[in-house]
């Protein structure tokens, strides 16, 4: 965000974090709830962006802001705020899949790792067994 003057009344884009795939493409993708930037007055304030000025690239998963503001805090770290919100994965409704995650989680904090000290061979997880029927099947 340093020395961003030079990206003023320019398009600029912000890459989002890898989203779970959904089999009901309806339900896929990303719903952008607002954008927003923390300006350059002392203190700054909170300012939200009109959403006419943004808008979301399902190719690129990322938001794309039509121009840049002028008066963005340069000093900020983060001074561009982008909340959004994703469909929840069918798959995740399913109470095994819950517990095999509670089941993993688990196992890492109490051993941190999947290996024993005397002799190096791996322990298998007991999460395979659980999420095996939901493994899908290629050929």
């Amino acid at each position: 965000w340093y020395g961003t003057e030079s990206l003023v009344a320019s398009p600029i884009c912000f890459d989002l974090p890898e989203i779970s795939q959904n089999i009901n493409s309806s339900l896929s993708g990303v719903t952008v709830n607002s954008v927003g930037f923390w300006n350059d007055s002392f203190p700054p304030t909170f300012s939200t962006i009109g959403s006419s000025n943004y808008f979301y690239d399902a190719s690129g998963n990322k938001v794309i802001l039509n121009s840049m503001p002028t008066n963005v805090n340069t000093v900020m770290t983060a001074p561009i705020i982008i909340e959004y919100s994703t469909a929840a994965n069918p798959i995740s409704a399913y109470p095994v899949i819950l517990q095999a995650g509670l089941l993993l989680f688990t196992h890492l904090y109490n051993n941190r790792s999947n290996t024993v000290d005397s002799n190096i061979k791996e322990i298998p997880f007991g999460v395979a067994a659980l999420l095996r029927n939901y493994k899908p099947l290629v050929m």
